[in-house]
């Protein structure tokens, strides 16, 4: 099972998407589970653009992927929060500073034993979750 970053779900949004990100998310598509902090991420992503049929765009698309994955949305809860404060002192021991959302994602994932797909590892290096880039991830063989 794969916790999704937000950088993965919106690059689908964009005008010429990665074909290996698309071809990634397809090959794993029934193993892909949506944060709640990342749907929150999307949406207000889409509410700060101006008025007009982008941002529409953005608003229905967002709103169909949660639909999509009503059965497979990970909230962050009590045994989340336990993460959280081990994925910022890590971080903070570490010398690599972490945003709240991302922690909060980090901590999301571990707390269900998940690995994050990302394309920002970066961000996430001190957080002690396992980590996929599907920008440069090999697909299985079919």
């Amino acid at each position: 099972m794969i916790a999704v970053d937000t950088n993965v779900w919106s690059e689908a949004t964009k005008a010429e998407p990665s074909q290996s990100v698309r071809a990634w998310v397809r090959a794993h598509s029934d193993q892909l589970w949506l944060p709640t902090i990342v749907l929150a991420e999307l949406r207000a992503g889409a509410a700060m653009m101006p008025p007009g049929k982008r941002r529409t765009a953005l608003e229905g698309h967002f709103d169909r992927l949660a639909a999509l994955y009503a059965d497979r949305l990970l909230d962050f809860d009590e045994q989340a929060s336990l993460h959280y404060a081990r994925v910022l002192e890590g971080a903070r021991t570490q010398g690599r500073p972490i945003g709240t959302a991302d922690a909060m994602i980090a901590a999301t994932a571990l707390r269900h034993g998940m690995a994050l797909a990302t394309r920002n590892l970066s961000d996430f290096a001190g957080a002690g979750v396992d980590l996929i880039d599907p920008w440069n991830a090999p697909l299985p063989h079919p």
